[in-house]
């Protein structure tokens, strides 16, 4: 064929675009002959496919400087033109882009991660692909920018990271550019973070002379840091003392105040780097004895309700230590494993102030009952959470005579559910049955007048007669029982 009589290259960083008149072609061989003397021969030349019969774009073109290309047109038949036509290219010059940046949010508590999201592109929202950019942090209250991530953008030209900043920070996007592009840099996001402020009370509960720790951690760990403790008085909050946190974070204040009940925060004011942060707040009741059956007044309804809060059972909330408050008093002292006294003393009101958390074995989606031969208690759950501990006493495992044939008084351990119960008292040559409600064959749990702190029935699940009331309408028919030793 006849070499094309016109040619006209238009210039792409990395596509030399071509078209031509003449020749009659259908199809195009580029040769890069720069710096080389003619005649040229298509050796090395690259076929390009055309995207008409006189239009074709060279992709294997990079245009990083001036360049003579030599041009054959070709035939179906494979054959070329025996003469090229010879065209000189310049450098094309870079394209301006440009960088969007945004953060998934602008206030992060410390420690969770946040997503930051760059998209690169050329004039008219070109996208450009597989390009370095480089992600830099500023932290507040320094001038130093430190580099954090180095990105490549994918094919719609986004490059996406995620972290979890420790301090807030001022971030943007860099792209440095290249041969083709010029460089670019983001606008800046400023990410705040929130610090934690952890608080406790050890104990939550003292007696008069006592003394009580009031503690916790800031997190990132801040040495020498300024706290304030505040207390509240009606709806207003005072400041009451001024403490800093130690090397590794942490902070100690003792307490010892007068009758009654004292509620506490911590505030850690702003900085550069940190969000100013509130902790939760803190109750410490300070009474005036140790408590036991008979006592009456203030503190007494102080811990009905304190108990109340725990899932246990003292009954009417009315300021007398009586017989139900007692008995929630023993329950509380079995779960957490302590003697059981009856009395509330300093090592309860310490132990009230880190409760154990009871992890159910049976959890189900609805009522349901677990009774520990170990520790004496019955938990009654309700989707999966406690709702109320209760202290029993199950069978004493010593033999006995029933009817003349020897028995043993054993509470059957397994998985069960209450089959049937009686409304008012059935009595038994065994003793009488409060409201039983039976889970397998002739084994109820019971109100009895007789609930002492150890095993003494001969097989029942013995409660108190009140207790009994406030359990009987949701031992229901079906309700699934566990009996097992710890």
């Amino acid at each position: 064929p006849a070499p094309p009589t016109t040619l006209i290259a238009a210039v792409g960083d990395r596509f030399l675009d071509l078209s031509w008149s003449g020749g009659g072609g259908v199809g195009a061989v580029v040769r890069d002959v720069t710096g080389q003397p003619s005649p040229y021969t298509t050796t090395t030349g690259r076929a390009v496919v055309p995207a008409s019969p006189t239009t074709a774009r060279d992709t294997g073109f990079t245009n990083t400087g001036t360049a003579t290309y030599a041009v054959w047109s070709t035939e179906s038949d494979g054959t070329t033109s025996d003469t090229p036509l010879v065209q000189d290219v310049v450098k094309a010059p870079p394209v301006s882009t440009a960088l969007t940046f945004s953060t998934s949010v602008t206030a992060v508590p410390w420690g969770r991660a946040l997503t930051f999201i760059g998209r690169l592109t050329r004039p008219s929202g070109v996208p450009v692909a597989g390009q370095p950019v480089e992600l830099s942090g500023r932290i507040g209250g320094t001038s130093t920018t430190t580099l954090l991530r180095r990105l490549i953008t994918n094919a719609d030209g986004v490059a996406r990271t995620s972290l979890a900043p420790s301090r807030s920070t001022d971030y943007s996007l860099r792209f440095k550019g290249d041969a083709f592009s010029l460089a670019t840099t983001s606008p800046h996001r400023v990410v705040r973070v929130l610090p934690r402020v952890s608080i406790a009370l050890a104990p939550a509960e003292i007696v008069r002379g006592e003394t009580s720790a009031l503690t916790g951690r800031v997190v990132p760990l801040l040495a020498g840091a300024v706290l304030t403790v505040q207390q509240r008085v009606g709806t207003t909050w005072m400041t009451t003392a001024r403490i800093r946190t130690a090397a590794n974070g942490t902070y100690r204040l003792a307490l010892a105040p007068g009758l009654g009940a004292y509620t506490y925060r911590v505030l850690l004011p702003g900085s550069a780097a940190l969000l100013p942060v509130t902790s939760p707040v803190v109750t410490l009741r300070v009474s005036a004895r140790d408590l036991a059956s008979g006592a009456r007044g203030e503190d007494v309804l102080a811990l009905q309700r304190r108990l109340i809060a725990m899932a246990y059972d003292p009954g009417r909330q009315d300021g007398a230590f009586g017989y139900d408050l007692q008995h929630a008093v023993m329950t509380f002292q079995k779960v957490e494993r302590l003697p059981v006294t009856g009395r509330w003393t300093k090592v309860e009101r310490a132990r009230a102030g880190r409760p154990t958390a009871w992890r159910l074995r049976y959890p189900g989606s609805g009522r349901a009952v677990e009774i520990s031969i170990t520790r004496q208690v019955l938990v009654l759950s309700q989707a999966g959470k406690v709702v109320r501990f209760v202290d029993v006493s199950s069978g004493n495992d010593k033999p006995y005579t029933y009817e003349g044939t020897p028995e043993v008084a054993r509470t059957p351990r397994g998985r069960f559910a209450i089959e049937r119960s009686i409304d008012g008292v059935r009595v038994s040559p065994l003793g009488e049955l409060y409201r039983p409600a039976y889970f397998f064959q002739g084994w109820a749990v019971h109100g009895s007048g007789s609930v002492p702190s150890y095993p003494a029935s001969h097989g029942c699940v013995r409660v108190t007669n009140p207790t009994m009331d406030r359990l009987f309408a949701l031992l229901v028919k079906g309700t699934p029982v566990a009996v097992y030793d710890e």
